[in-house]
């Protein structure tokens, strides 16, 4: 066996035995009910990967499948998005209902974008359908990066500790989402001759992505963690009743 299809197969399967122990874990410490969007993320992407490996040699059936699973997982990531920011801000009723508010209009503006993509690619099998999900997942890395950045410049005001899973679950995607705009920034630029770029490197980086959520969910802590700073805990509280009295004028 030579050593490109060593590491191919072993970019292949590592994640999938990663987050098989993620799912196992997520059930026995019942952070299953915590984080249902994450848990049911992380099963999809275990057996789409699994049936994908059985399929590879048909390659109608693995394109259609292929893209079919990808718009999926775009969908599930997007939810897992909420899910952790609701966590983070679950305290804090108007911050949250500010949040689901941008969220939801978020939503919609990728969905359009994704099918005007759609509507303006060429009229061939498939194309439609593999340029608006690519234009969709754009959208929701882009929102994924904004979560990780929002997290880090706010986490001390929300008593969220670095080492926190959640913060590791919003980190993970945060890398996937940084790097996959970047390669598909170079790819663009490079045109046709940057799909080897990108197809090599998305299977790294989603392999780094599994490895951290696997390290902070197996040193996971409470969510909120009391951290030592100068900044004053209830500033976030000030803001929710800030909103608050905002929303009842």
């Amino acid at each position: 066996m030579s050593i490109s299809l060593l590491v191919e197969r072993g970019l292949w399967f590592l994640p999938v035995v990663l987050q098989v122990a993620i799912a196992v874990f997520l059930v026995r410490r019942r952070l299953h009910r915590e984080l249902p969007c994450f848990f049911a993320y992380t099963v999809f992407q275990t057996v789409g990967s699994a049936i994908s490996w059985f399929i590879r040699h048909n390659a109608a059936v693995y394109f259609y499948f292929y893209w079919d699973a990808e718009l999926a997982s775009v969908i599930l990531e997007f939810a897992v998005i909420y899910e952790i920011f609701r966590n983070i801000v679950g305290r804090y009723e108007r911050i949250q209902r500010v949040g689901f508010a941008l969220y939801r209009w978020c939503a919609v503006l990728l969905i359009l974008v994704g099918t005007l993509t759609a509507a303006g690619a060429p009229d061939v099998t498939g194309a439609a359908m593999m340029e608006g999900i690519v234009a969709l997942e754009r959208g929701v890395r882009i929102v994924q990066a904004g979560l990780v950045f929002f997290l880090f410049i706010f986490a001390s005001y929300l008593g969220l500790s670095w080492r926190n899973y959640l913060f590791g679950v919003a980190l993970g995607f945060g890398v996937l989402a940084t790097f996959e705009l970047a390669v598909a920034a170079i790819g663009s630029h490079l045109g046709t001759a940057g799909n080897p770029l990108y197809a090599a490197f998305k299977p790294i980086i989603y392999n780094c992505s599994v490895l951290i959520w696997s390290v902070y969910l197996l040193h996971r802590q409470p969510v909120m963690q009391p951290i030592i700073t100068s900044i004053p805990k209830t500033e976030v509280a000030v803001w929710d009743q800030a909103l608050m009295e905002f929303t009842r004028r």
